[in-house]
């Protein structure tokens, strides 16, 4: 995965919006967000919840994320 592309799409949207504290913590929250997302599927707790927790238990909160 590649970081730096995620950053500056995120900060362009930041700026695009409006250079204001609320938007640019928004927007930076909501790429640390995006990165978890894509990272912890990839780790051991991750990992274990995919191959032991049914689909229709974890797809909901999946979905509200």
């Amino acid at each position: 995965m590649q970081v730096m592309p995620m950053v500056v799409a995120f900060m362009a949207s930041a700026i695009w919006h409006g250079i204001e504290v609320g938007f640019l913590i928004m927007f930076v929250g909501m790429a640390f967000n995006d990165y978890a997302y894509k990272v912890g599927e990839k780790t051991v707790i991750g990992n274990w919840v995919l191959t032991n927790v049914p689909y229709r238990v974890y797809h909901p909160i999946l979905w509200l994320y």
